[in-house]
Protein backbone atom coordinates (compact mmCIF):
# COMPACT_ATOMS: atom_id res chain seq x y z
CA UNK A 1 0.00 0.00 0.00
CA UNK A 2 1.31 3.77 -1.24
CA UNK A 3 1.45 6.26 1.62
CA UNK A 4 -1.34 8.76 1.93
CA UNK A 5 -0.17 12.48 2.97
CA UNK A 6 -2.59 15.17 3.59
CA UNK A 7 -2.29 18.53 5.39
CA UNK A 8 -5.21 18.68 6.75
CA UNK A 9 -5.02 21.65 9.19
CA UNK A 10 -2.61 25.22 8.87
CA UNK A 11 -2.07 27.96 11.51
CA UNK A 12 0.27 30.26 11.08
CA UNK A 13 2.87 28.58 13.44
CA UNK A 14 1.17 24.72 13.75
CA UNK A 15 0.53 21.89 11.44
CA UNK A 16 -1.29 18.43 11.36
CA UNK A 17 -0.28 16.50 9.03
CA UNK A 18 -2.16 13.12 8.05
CA UNK A 19 -0.75 10.48 6.74
CA UNK A 20 -2.09 6.57 5.86
CA UNK A 21 -0.61 3.11 4.10
CA UNK A 22 2.76 2.12 4.84
CA UNK A 23 5.84 5.02 5.75
CA UNK A 24 8.89 3.08 5.04
CA UNK A 25 12.26 3.45 3.48
CA UNK A 26 10.61 4.22 -0.10
CA UNK A 27 8.30 6.46 0.73
CA UNK A 28 9.83 8.61 4.14
CA UNK A 29 11.20 11.03 1.21
CA UNK A 30 7.50 11.94 0.35
CA UNK A 31 6.70 12.47 3.44
CA UNK A 32 9.91 14.61 4.10
CA UNK A 33 9.32 16.57 1.22
CA UNK A 34 5.45 17.69 2.38
CA UNK A 35 6.73 18.31 6.03
CA UNK A 36 10.05 20.79 5.20
CA UNK A 37 8.73 23.48 3.74
CA UNK A 38 6.02 23.64 6.78
CA UNK A 39 8.82 24.19 9.16
CA UNK A 40 10.76 26.59 6.93
CA UNK A 41 7.72 28.38 6.70
CA UNK A 42 7.32 28.56 10.63
CA UNK A 43 5.60 25.97 10.96
CA UNK A 44 7.23 24.17 13.87
CA UNK A 45 4.86 22.89 16.20
CA UNK A 46 3.43 20.06 14.24
CA UNK A 47 1.04 16.93 14.73
CA UNK A 48 1.37 14.08 12.49
CA UNK A 49 -1.88 11.91 12.28
CA UNK A 50 -0.88 8.83 11.65
CA UNK A 51 -3.88 6.52 13.05
CA UNK A 52 -4.39 5.07 9.61
CA UNK A 53 -0.82 4.26 9.39
CA UNK A 54 -0.81 0.46 8.70
CA UNK A 55 3.28 0.09 8.97
CA UNK A 56 6.15 1.97 9.84
CA UNK A 57 9.67 0.85 9.28
CA UNK A 58 13.18 2.02 11.05
CA UNK A 59 13.34 4.45 7.72
CA UNK A 60 9.63 6.29 9.26
CA UNK A 61 10.84 6.43 12.90
CA UNK A 62 13.90 7.89 11.84
CA UNK A 63 12.18 10.30 9.27
CA UNK A 64 10.09 11.20 12.66
CA UNK A 65 12.90 11.93 14.89
CA UNK A 66 14.54 14.39 12.30
CA UNK A 67 11.39 16.09 11.86
CA UNK A 68 11.31 16.70 15.71
CA UNK A 69 14.79 17.58 15.82
CA UNK A 70 14.25 20.33 12.94
CA UNK A 71 10.97 21.32 14.29
CA UNK A 72 12.81 21.77 17.99
CA UNK A 73 15.95 23.68 16.22
CA UNK A 74 13.07 26.21 15.75
CA UNK A 75 11.65 26.55 18.80
CA UNK A 76 8.79 24.11 18.46
CA UNK A 77 8.48 20.29 18.30
CA UNK A 78 6.58 17.24 17.00
CA UNK A 79 3.59 15.01 18.54
CA UNK A 80 2.59 12.05 16.87
CA UNK A 81 -1.00 10.92 16.79
CA UNK A 82 -0.09 6.89 16.78
CA UNK A 83 -2.21 3.87 16.01
CA UNK A 84 -1.83 1.29 18.90
CA UNK A 85 0.70 -0.66 17.25
CA UNK A 86 2.52 2.30 16.25
CA UNK A 87 2.39 3.62 19.52
CA UNK A 88 3.73 0.18 21.04
CA UNK A 89 6.94 0.38 18.11
CA UNK A 90 7.66 3.86 19.45
CA UNK A 91 7.23 3.20 22.89
CA UNK A 92 10.02 0.21 23.13
CA UNK A 93 12.03 2.98 20.31
CA UNK A 94 11.30 6.11 22.39
CA UNK A 95 11.00 5.06 26.27
CA UNK A 96 9.41 7.22 28.61
CA UNK A 97 12.06 9.99 29.62
CA UNK A 98 14.44 9.78 26.69
CA UNK A 99 15.01 13.33 25.52
CA UNK A 100 14.55 15.22 22.38
CA UNK A 101 12.46 12.48 21.17
CA UNK A 102 8.84 13.29 20.12
CA UNK A 103 5.37 13.24 22.13
CA UNK A 104 4.00 10.02 21.24
CA UNK A 105 -0.44 10.15 21.56
CA UNK A 106 -1.57 6.88 21.39
CA UNK A 107 -5.05 6.97 19.69
CA UNK A 108 -8.03 4.77 21.42
CA UNK A 109 -9.11 1.40 20.49
CA UNK A 110 -11.66 1.57 17.85
CA UNK A 111 -14.48 -0.10 19.95
CA UNK A 112 -16.20 3.30 21.85
CA UNK A 113 -15.76 3.47 25.39
CA UNK A 114 -16.78 6.17 28.23
CA UNK A 115 -12.95 6.66 29.15
CA UNK A 116 -10.53 8.83 27.86
CA UNK A 117 -10.11 8.40 23.70
CA UNK A 118 -6.65 9.14 23.77
CA UNK A 119 -2.84 8.74 25.84
CA UNK A 120 -0.51 10.93 25.74
CA UNK A 121 2.88 9.63 26.89
CA UNK A 122 5.13 12.40 28.46
CA UNK A 123 7.52 12.23 30.90
CA UNK A 124 7.09 9.75 33.48
CA UNK A 125 3.26 10.14 33.62
CA UNK A 126 0.64 8.68 31.70
CA UNK A 127 -1.20 11.62 31.17
CA UNK A 128 -5.24 11.31 29.63
CA UNK A 129 -7.23 12.89 27.31
CA UNK A 130 -10.87 13.12 27.79
CA UNK A 131 -12.88 13.33 24.90
CA UNK A 132 -14.39 16.31 23.67
CA UNK A 133 -16.75 18.54 25.83
CA UNK A 134 -20.66 17.71 24.90
CA UNK A 135 -19.61 14.36 22.95
CA UNK A 136 -21.03 11.01 24.16
CA UNK A 137 -19.35 7.73 23.37
CA UNK A 138 -22.90 5.90 22.59
CA UNK A 139 -24.11 8.98 19.76
CA UNK A 140 -23.08 8.26 16.67
CA UNK A 141 -21.00 10.73 14.60
CA UNK A 142 -19.66 10.76 11.16
CA UNK A 143 -15.63 9.89 10.63
CA UNK A 144 -15.38 12.68 9.66
CA UNK A 145 -16.63 14.40 12.42
CA UNK A 146 -14.79 11.80 14.77
CA UNK A 147 -11.14 13.80 12.82
CA UNK A 148 -11.96 16.87 13.40
CA UNK A 149 -12.68 16.55 17.27
CA UNK A 150 -9.93 14.37 17.80
CA UNK A 151 -7.49 16.75 15.88
CA UNK A 152 -8.86 19.66 17.87
CA UNK A 153 -8.48 17.91 20.91
CA UNK A 154 -4.36 17.41 19.42
CA UNK A 155 -3.96 20.64 18.54
CA UNK A 156 -5.69 21.76 22.16
CA UNK A 157 -2.66 19.46 23.92
CA UNK A 158 -0.17 20.83 21.72
CA UNK A 159 -0.90 24.34 22.77
CA UNK A 160 -0.66 23.45 26.42
CA UNK A 161 2.34 22.00 25.85
CA UNK A 162 3.99 24.85 24.26
CA UNK A 163 2.41 26.81 26.93
CA UNK A 164 4.10 24.46 29.58
CA UNK A 165 7.61 24.46 27.70
CA UNK A 166 7.75 28.29 27.26
CA UNK A 167 6.95 28.71 31.38
CA UNK A 168 9.97 25.90 32.22
CA UNK A 169 12.25 27.79 29.57
CA UNK A 170 11.51 31.20 31.63
CA UNK A 171 11.95 29.57 34.50
CA UNK A 172 15.26 28.04 33.87
CA UNK A 173 16.23 31.28 32.04
CA UNK A 174 15.74 33.23 35.55
CA UNK A 175 17.93 30.50 37.27
CA UNK A 176 20.65 30.40 35.02
CA UNK A 177 20.43 34.49 35.38
CA UNK A 178 21.14 34.35 39.32
CA UNK A 179 23.51 31.71 38.64
CA UNK A 180 25.40 33.66 35.99
CA UNK A 181 25.44 37.20 38.41
CA UNK A 182 26.33 34.57 41.62
CA UNK A 183 29.41 33.46 39.86
CA UNK A 184 30.44 36.77 39.01
CA UNK A 185 30.32 38.10 42.54
CA UNK A 186 32.38 35.05 43.12
CA UNK A 187 35.38 35.54 40.92
CA UNK A 188 35.57 39.46 41.62
CA UNK A 189 35.69 38.27 45.94
CA UNK A 190 38.23 36.21 44.55
CA UNK A 191 40.30 39.04 42.47
CA UNK A 192 40.17 41.25 45.95
CA UNK A 193 41.74 38.26 47.83
CA UNK A 194 44.52 37.96 45.22
CA UNK A 195 44.78 41.77 45.58
CA UNK A 196 45.26 41.46 49.30
CA UNK A 197 48.12 38.62 48.84
CA UNK A 198 49.47 41.06 45.94
CA UNK A 199 52.59 41.74 48.42
CA UNK A 200 53.09 38.54 49.44
CA UNK A 201 54.55 35.14 48.28
CA UNK A 202 51.91 32.00 48.01
CA UNK A 203 53.08 29.14 45.95
CA UNK A 204 49.49 27.64 46.67
CA UNK A 205 47.36 30.26 43.79
CA UNK A 206 48.01 29.02 40.33
CA UNK A 207 45.52 32.28 38.93
CA UNK A 208 45.86 36.06 39.33
CA UNK A 209 43.49 38.90 39.89
CA UNK A 210 43.09 39.56 36.12
CA UNK A 211 41.67 36.11 35.40
CA UNK A 212 39.11 36.43 37.90
CA UNK A 213 38.06 39.40 36.48
CA UNK A 214 37.84 38.98 33.20
CA UNK A 215 35.78 35.31 33.81
CA UNK A 216 33.77 37.77 35.84
CA UNK A 217 33.17 40.15 33.00
CA UNK A 218 32.18 37.12 31.34
CA UNK A 219 29.60 35.98 33.13
CA UNK A 220 28.47 38.71 33.49
CA UNK A 221 27.73 39.08 29.73
CA UNK A 222 26.02 35.40 30.24
CA UNK A 223 23.24 36.83 32.68
CA UNK A 224 22.78 39.62 30.49
CA UNK A 225 22.00 37.14 27.58
CA UNK A 226 19.97 35.14 29.50
CA UNK A 227 17.66 38.45 30.95
CA UNK A 228 17.13 39.05 27.21
CA UNK A 229 15.58 35.67 26.08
Amino acid sequence: MELFIDVTHREPDSAVVTVGGELDVFSAGRLEAVITPLVTEGRVHLVIDAVRLRFCDLAGVRLLERVHDDAAAAAGGLIVWASRPLGRLLSLLWPEGLPGRPTVVRAAPAVPSPGPQLVLLRGSSLDLLPPAPGTDAASTRSPAAADRERRAALLDQSRRLRAEAAARREILCERAQSLCANLAAAHERLAAIHLALRDRRSDALTCDGVSHRRKAAGVRRQAEVFSRR
